[in-house]
């Protein structure tokens, strides 16, 4: 009885050992790179986008819509390369973008800490000596912000500017997360310090 239970016990302990490792060492929400699109699909609660006569979508990624991320409404997609997962990203399309850019900044320092880039990057000079004001160049594509974290595997990219899908023009605010496999040149650029800015809400952080 007494070695039934020892084995018990150990087994108990190995498991959650394992669950616990395995939690810590995701790339993205619950994946890690290198997932097929049937795994990703698993850790997923709904179903995907799966497109209409207009928009076709690639076998190459997955979108979800109506996910929140941060109290905000966006849409997800996982990008596969050889049915392999390679990258990951939310896209915001809120009326205020550079307002919703500040706050995922804010929360990304929080969890992952100092970034290793945080740039404002103008089209031109003579952009730059414009007088209006920078959400007002962002909305003219003079100005685009980009913000970025190096993580073991992973890199993550906060950016917002003007694009345009399908002919039609806006702003959005867009995270990606890639995995890393240039880490050679990563290194070029200095790491992620790992300092939090302030403790962040878990809820408004657990999908970044």
């Amino acid at each position: 009885m007494l070695k039934t239970l020892k084995f018990l016990t150990l087994a108990t302990i190995t498991i959650f050992s394992f669950c616990c490792y395995a939690s810590e060492n995701y790339d993205f929400k619950k994946t890690t790179w290198g997932m097929n699109r049937e795994e990703v699909m698993a850790t997923e609660t709904t179903k995907p986008y799966k497109g209409n006569f207009i928009f076709k979508v690639s076998k190459d990624i997955l979108i979800y819509n109506n996910v929140k991320v941060a109290e905000i409404e966006t849409s997800l997609k996982y990008r596969f390369e050889n049915d392999l997962l390679v990258s990951a990203s939310y896209k915001f399309i809120e009326n205020n973008p550079p307002k919703i850019y500040e706050k995922l900044k804010k929360l990304l320092i929080g969890k992952y800490g100092v970034p290793a880039e945080d740039s404002d990057l103008w089209k031109n000079e003579n952009s730059k000596n414009l007088t209006a004001p920078p959400n007002e160049q962002i909305s003219l594509g003079n100005l685009s912000l980009k913000t970025v974290w190096f993580l073991d595997r992973t890199k993550i990219v906060l950016n917002i500017n003007k694009i345009n899908d399908t002919g039609v023009n806006f702003v959005a605010t867009e995270i990606t997360y890639y995995k890393r496999t240039n880490i050679k040149n990563d290194l070029l650029h200095s790491e992620t310090t790992d300092i939090k800015v302030e403790t962040q809400d878990t809820e408004l952080t657990k999908n970044l």
